[in-house]
């Protein structure tokens, strides 16, 4: 009942999809202008936050009012106290934890100051370079159209590709098909379900693998015009004053730069991206199939060793996945600089992971922190906006064909697809950054360090390089 308003919604649906956009671009404009003051009001926040929660754990700890916010089922009898003796000290322990981590937040930040602040300008400079490219700032709504498409169409295929199998137990009869839907199926019936054998197994397999690719290399190609176009940016020459000293400004000439990346990657580097993406394809696969088997695991009684095998299985290849997925980012970065093929650009991306790891940490912290509160304002702006609207007319009016019966409904769908797009304009900041820092690195190994960095750049590699020489010293 709650979902069969969601078409009728559509009117508010929309209105939230392109309040995300518009609340994507403001956002990074934001970073273009107060990227430090952003990150240390996050900082604040973190660190007062746990500190005020670990706070209200510990004075509320053993009261009523957290045993009674929980099911009549679970609360505790009157005449037992073992229940909220151990709820007391679980709380107590959380607020000691809560306080740690704020704590470890707080000298972090004071130890990490000046890398932090740098972090933060390199974000700026980011953000400057996304706003300078005209194509790039399309470069959000364009991915998540294509891949929302193409996904669509894929799973529509994988539908009618398990529509395959045979069905089993059709021959229920209708008051036993009511009590599956409702949940109170006996035991010793079998519900409707669909038999596939060995040979539509293999081809639903290899479908599955197929799709995960085709996505895969859709989302290395945009990572490669991503970086070709801030690497276009990043060596584009300063803007100089009447004495021919530099401004600090770009002298930017590319409105098409995107474009160019685009048909640069597909015409010259299709197969090395298709050869990362293969990687990532294989190990979502692979993760995918451990999934199944949990699942089944558990409809056939839960077996523990079992579920402990697949989920020790599932934690590796989804830890080798984020590390190969890391590795095949700054291979594209290298790609897009240097033309090479991606054995080798990922050979040269380790070795500058090795050299720069320092302060790609600290970015890639800064950049973490800047996308996490991006995503979270996002999201909620827009899940607040559609519940509010959809307590105005026409959507509370019965009468009318855009009446909303479940606001929450709209509200979580609001969510998602605002989520969904919040992810796309923080994925362009962190490929931007990413790729100036590289691009940085390569110009380092050169000995061309003064040409093309920005300062933010300089100051934030610098400052680790100072740190690792001050450690080789004392050892």
């Amino acid at each position: 009942e709650s979902l069969s308003s969601l078409p009728s919604s559509w009117p508010a649906i929309l209105g939230t999809l392109v309040l995300a956009i518009a609340l994507g671009y403001v956002y990074l404009f934001l970073l273009r202008c107060c990227a430090e003051v952003l990150i240390w009001m996050s900082i604040a926040i973190c660190v007062l936050g746990l500190g005020a929660l670990g706070a209200y754990l510990w004075l509320t700890a053993g009261s009523e009012t957290l045993s009674g916010r929980l099911p009549e089922s679970l609360r505790p009898s009157s005449n037992s106290t073992d229940f909220t003796e151990d709820e007391e000290k679980g709380i107590r322990a959380t607020a000691c934890l809560c306080w740690c981590l704020s704590f470890v937040a707080l000298c972090l930040a004071c130890c990490l100051r000046h890398s932090i602040d740098a972090a933060a300008a390199c974000l700026e400079v980011a953000c400057e370079a996304i706003f300078e490219m005209p194509t790039l700032l399309l470069a959000p709504a364009v991915k998540a159209t294509i891949k929302g498409v193409l996904s669509a169409g894929l799973l529509y295929g994988f539908l009618l590709l398990w529509s395959l199998g045979e069905t089993a137990g059709y021959d229920m009869p209708l008051n036993s098909a009511m009590a599956q839907l409702n949940g109170t199926l006996p035991s010793d019936m079998e519900a409707p379900h669909l038999t596939h054998t060995q040979q539509q197994w293999i081809l639903i397999l290899f479908y599955m693998f197929m799709s995960f690719w085709i996505l895969c290399f859709v989302n290395a190609l945009y990572q490669f015009v991503v970086a070709y176009t801030v690497a276009t940016y990043y060596y584009c020459p300063h803007e100089q004053d009447e004495d021919g000293n530099h401004t600090g400004e770009k002298d930017v000439e590319g409105c098409c730069t995107a474009l160019e990346g685009l048909h640069v990657g597909i015409l010259y580097h299709s197969g090395s991206l298709a050869f990362g993406s293969l990687l990532i394809a294989i190990l979502r696969t692979i993760q995918k199939v451990i999934e199944y088997a949990q699942m089944k695991n558990k409809e056939a009684g839960d077996n523990q060793i079992v579920k402990l095998v697949l989920c020790v299985c599932g934690c590796c290849i989804k830890c080798l996945k984020d590390i190969v997925g890391f590795v095949n980012k700054n291979a594209y970065i290298d790609m897009a600089i240097t033309s090479n093929g991606f054995c080798t650009a990922a050979q040269r991306a380790l070795q500058m992971i090795l050299e720069l790891g320092g302060a790609m940490a600290v970015l890639n912290g800064a950049t973490f922190v800047f996308s996490f509160f991006g995503v979270l304002f996002i999201t909620v702006a827009c899940a607040g906006g559609s519940y509010i609207a959809a307590g105005f007319s026409p959507f509370n009016d019965q009468s009318s064909t855009f009446f909303v019966e479940d606001p929450l409904a709209v509200a979580a769908v609001a969510a998602v697809l605002a989520f969904l797009v919040a992810l796309s304009f923080m994925d362009v900041l962190d490929m931007a950054s990413d790729t100036l820092l590289y691009c940085y690195g390569v110009d380092l190994q050169s000995g061309k360090e003064d040409h093309n960095a920005p300062h933010a750049l300089q100051e934030l590699v610098n400052n680790h390089s100072n740190d690792h020489k001050s450690e080789d010293d004392h050892s």
